[in-house]
């Protein structure tokens, strides 16, 4: 029966999963923005991709194949993201790294295949570049998380109780990256 159920779950997650084309007019969020892909097609080499106002402009060299134009939009638009989540880290670590007394040696937004953030025993902070998909209140959650494991190195009550005192609706945080992490994609 957990089984079956389990199966049923992963099939309604699945059906959520965003379908990517990687057409114009298409939508990918980024933080608590919505942006339109505008794929521009011409003699640029290599690709470059920058963040309009509600655009994300991608200029690929013409003629590429359609599987390699996918995966250089696909990278591209990862480079966007991992780009604009630094920016976001450098502002908002300083803050929350003063609440909880800590200076973390390093913080880099990285690819992890099955964690939103970890922190090093030499204090270094990594993110999931995935993460900045989400809305910055999740972000937040985990880089408060992040931190606070500068103070405590362990899921411990000590630990929870970090995190709480600088975010008191962690818990609704935390579920909504659980209900909606898988979804996070490019």
């Amino acid at each position: 029966k957990w089984i079956l159920e389990k199966l049923k779950t992963q099939k309604e997650r699945n059906a959520k999963v965003p379908i990517r084309e990687y057409i114009n007019d298409e939508k990918f969020y980024i933080l608590d923005s919505e942006y339109n892909l505008r794929v521009v097609e011409g003699e640029f080499n290599p690709s470059v991709a920058r963040l309009g106002d509600k655009n994300i402009i991608v200029k690929i060299p013409e003629g590429l194949r359609p599987e390699l134009r996918v995966e250089v939009i696909k990278q591209e638009i990862k480079g966007l993201i991992m780009d604009r989540g630094l920016e976001v880290a450098k502002e908002r670590v300083p803050i929350y790294s003063e609440m909880l007394s800590v200076s973390p040696t390093k913080v880099v937004i990285k690819e992890q295949k099955s964690r939103w953030g970890s922190c090093s025993s030499t204090g270094g902070i990594y993110i999931n570049w995935r993460i900045f998909i989400a809305p910055l209140a999740m972000v937040d959650y985990i880089l408060v998380h992040e931190l606070c494991h500068l103070i405590e190195l362990n899921h411990s009550k000590k630990f929870w109780s970090l995190v709480k005192k600088i975010l008191p609706d962690y818990r609704e945080r935390e579920q909504w990256i659980t209900d909606n992490g898988y979804s996070l994609i490019v």
